[in-house]
C-alpha cells in the first residue's frame, strides 16, 4: 500500500491528475480496488485530488497553447472522464480572448488567405463565431 501511495504522490508532483486518470494508473500498477479507494479518499481529503480544479487548470493550460474550447471539452469528457458539471465550471477558466488575440496576431503577421484561415481553425475545432471574429479583425 505504501508503494502505491508513494506512486500516486509522485504522479501528482509532476502535474495534477483527474480521478479517472489516477485510478487507471494505480490499477495498471497492480493496486487492488480497496487500495485505490483508500488512496483516492486520502488524496481528496487532503485536497490533492479535485476534478473541478483539474478541469480548470487544464482549460487554462490549453488556452495558453491555443486550443479550442471544443477540443478541451472533448478531452476532459472522454480522455479524463471528468463530470460534465466540472467541465462546465472549467469553461469559466478558459480565456477565449487570449486564444483569439493569438490567432489575430498570427494571421495578421502571416497574411494568410481567409479560406486558409477558415479551414485551419475549423480543423482545430473552433466554431464559426470565433472564426468570424478573427476574420473581421484582420
Amino acid at each position: 500500500m505504501r508503494d502505491f501511495k508513494a506512486y500516486a504522490f509522485s504522479l501528482l508532483r509532476v502535474r495534477s491528475r483527474s480521478e479517472f486518470e489516477l485510478r487507471t494508473r494505480l490499477k495498471e500498477k497492480g493496486a487492488s480496488r480497496e487500495e485505490i479507494e483508500e488512496i483516492i479518499g486520502l488524496l481528496k481529503l487532503y485536497g490533492l485530488l479535485d476534478d473541478k480544479e483539474f478541469a480548470c487548470e487544464f482549460a487554462r493550460s490549453k488556452a495558453r497553447n491555443h486550443w479550442s474550447w471544443l477540443k478541451i471539452e472533448m478531452t476532459l469528457l472522454h480522455d479524463f472522464r471528468v463530470k460534465k458539471e466540472h467541465v462546465e465550471v472549467a469553461r469559466g477558466c478558459y480565456d477565449e480572448d487570449e486564444v483569439l488575440n493569438y490567432y489575430i496576431k498570427r494571421f495578421k503577421k502571416t497574411k494568410k488567405d481567409p479560406e486558409y484561415i477558415k479551414r485551419h481553425l475549423l480543423q482545430k475545432g473552433f466554431d464559426w463565431d470565433f472564426i468570424n471574429r478573427i476574420l473581421k479583425s484582420l
